[in-house]
């Protein structure tokens, strides 16, 4: 079983999402899609980013699907390759993998 670092973004007592890190792979951002485009996920991305830098990381690397391509470029990270991701429901799904470096 991996483990990862697993941060909850709250306000008012209320749970809006959340972000998940392991070493220098960003492995979820997620945030209610009922929120969408109110700037919690990127303030839950830069969270991450300054988790890893605090922690020396040069590099993170996520796998994103093509619907979220755009924030995490909006973002600064940029396109390595494409893969198909298995979800857990079986079906397989195309995915971007993207990474973004700290100087």
């Amino acid at each position: 079983m991996s483990k990862y670092d697993l941060f909850v973004y709250e306000e008012d007592n209320q749970i809006l999402g959340m972000g998940a890190i392991d070493g220098n792979r960003i492995k979820k951002v997620y945030v209610d899609t009922k929120l969408h485009g109110k700037g919690i996920g990127k303030r839950i991305l830069e969270f991450l980013e300054s988790h890893a830098k605090a922690k020396g990381i040069k590099e993170l690397v996520l796998c994103a699907y093509e619907n979220s391509k755009g924030f995490y470029e909006k973002q600064g990270y940029k396109i390595i390759s494409s893969k198909e991701i298995r979800r857990c429901q079986g079906e397989s799904v195309k995915g971007i993998e993207m990474h973004k470096f700290f100087f």
